[in-house]
């Protein structure tokens, strides 16, 4: 058999060393707003599909987790304040894994503001005036105009 080559055939398989990513958002804005919102939607979409994503994986300051749902790489969650101000919501690194175990990788922080009602319902500009309705077209050069500004004190 010498000078004789052998060549075998047979199934390549990649080997998976890819840690899976996971983006925290809301429906209500983006990471960083403010609202009065009692509560709000959480997404959390994971970058390869995972059968140990849980409740616990997630990390939040001044609130909790509620009607956590989801497989594979889509889950949701209702985020509730505890009381107004910041709020923080996180996956850290390594607490759940892909089909061949590879760890993820931590999320984003996701911000969000809870204020109060009156601070931001209360708050409003007016802007009018006696010498033309919305809509008016006018030739003369001068107008009056009122403005009001108002905020609520707590």
């Amino acid at each position: 058999m010498f000078g004789q080559t052998i060549i075998s055939a047979g199934a390549y398989s990649a080997e998976d060393v890819t840690s899976p990513s996971i983006t925290i958002s809301a429906a209500e804005g983006l990471s960083g707003f403010s609202s009065s919102d009692a509560a709000i939607a959480l997404t959390f979409t994971v970058g390869e599909s995972t059968y140990n994503f849980v409740v616990g994986d997630v990390t939040v300051s001044n609130g909790s987790i509620s009607n956590f749902s989801g497989t594979g790489s889509l889950f949701t969650a209702t985020f509730t304040p505890t009381t107004d101000g910041a709020t923080s919501i996180q996956v850290l690194s390594n607490t759940f894994s892909d089909g061949v175990g590879n760890a993820n990788t931590a999320s984003n922080t996701f911000t969000w503001t809870k204020t109060s009602n009156t601070e931001t319902e209360g708050d409003w500009l007016k802007v009018f005036s006696h010498d033309c309705t919305q809509g008016d077209f006018f030739s003369s050069n001068k107008v009056s105009v009122a403005i009001f500004f108002a905020k609520t004190r707590r």
